[in-house]
């Protein structure tokens, strides 16, 4: 929800939290699995090259979680331009095995006030 706030495509009315409806990104909750365990909540984007762009204070570095799955998922660009420098990593959201696997990363980064953009980019094909 912080990310979406950040980048200015959310607000709080009447005590809920929507998303702008012309964002392609939205937040993903209430899920189970076949298994009926709960899935984590989740920001997703549903089709390549949506991006999402933020300012933040970084320092150093950037901690990103998310999950890799053969439900094609895609990769995500992760990009950021801070004071004392910018750079970018891809992040690939698939694997062949069939299960979905929580990865964490930390990134190294710059440090400041910094813009970052996530851009979703296209995953494996079926």
């Amino acid at each position: 929800r912080d990310i979406l706030r950040l980048a200015g495509v959310s607000s709080v009315k009447n005590g809920q939290f929507l998303v702008d409806s012309a964002c392609p990104w939205q937040i993903n909750w209430g899920e189970k699995s076949n298994a009926g365990r709960q899935r984590p909540i989740a920001l997703v984007a549903n089709h390549p090259d949506s991006a999402l762009e933020f300012t933040v204070e970084v320092r150093g570095f950037i901690g990103v979680r998310y999950m890799k799955s053969y439900e094609h998922f895609g990769k995500l660009k992760l990009s950021w331009k801070c004071p004392d420098g910018s750079s970018s990593q891809i992040l690939d959201g698939w694997h062949q095995d069939h299960t979905s696997l929580p990865v964490n990363e930390r990134i190294k980064a710059g440090s400041g006030v910094c813009k970052v953009q996530l851009l979703t980019l296209p995953g494996l094909e079926a």
